[in-house]
């Protein structure tokens, strides 16, 4: 027995050595289009989005002027002009707050995209073949595919974030729900 760990944590930690655990990830996403939104972007955030490719991701910060921590995110780099971020629920009012005050709408057009997007984490040693089972599904009941995504997190299993449209989040979780949660 693993100490500290109350036995459905062990099942857990279990699963992630050998198996995959997929959660739900409470991010809410805002999108930065345009000639200039790599720009904008890189302006807002501790992380130079400059280096992304398309349909990477990596985490950053977004600061006040004073430097004071407004929330930690995902950055993705959809195409060459379109960055997705996916910051806390929790800490969405203060990112939008910011992006409203500092961000010239005829540089980057920034849209609030959390009522379009659901995303869950999915992690551990046989994630990737989950996301290769999601990547086979069905996609004729789905409106457009999930994006799947690997996750910036420091973890030592492999984790990923599977970004799909609301209308479509049925059909990835019967994908899902064969995993062992």
């Amino acid at each position: 027995m693993t100490a500290g760990l109350l036995p459905p944590d062990i099942a857990v930690y279990d699963l992630l050595q050998s198996g995959a655990v997929w959660f739900d990830a409470p991010l809410r996403w805002s999108s930065f289009r345009g000639a200039k939104a790599m720009d904008v972007l890189n302006g807002l955030i501790t992380n130079d989005v400059t280096a992304l490719v398309t349909g990477t991701t990596q985490a950053a910060v977004a600061l006040t002027p004073k430097g004071k921590i407004v929330c930690d995110m995902v950055v993705l780099r959809a195409d060459t002009e379109s960055f997705f971020v996916g910051v806390h629920d929790l800490a969405s009012t203060s990112w939008l707050d910011l992006v409203r005050k500092y961000v010239n709408p005829r540089l980057a057009v920034v849209t609030d995209e959390s009522a379009r997007y659901q995303t869950w984490y999915l992690l551990g040693a046989s994630a990737a073949q989950v996301t290769g089972a999601l990547e086979a599904a069905d996609a004729s009941s789905m409106h457009v595919p999930p994006r799947i995504l690997r996750a910036p997190l420091p973890a030592t299993a492999p984790a990923f974030l599977i970004l799909a449209e609301h209308s479509d989040a049925t059909e990835v979780l019967a994908t899902l729900s064969v995993v062992e949660k």
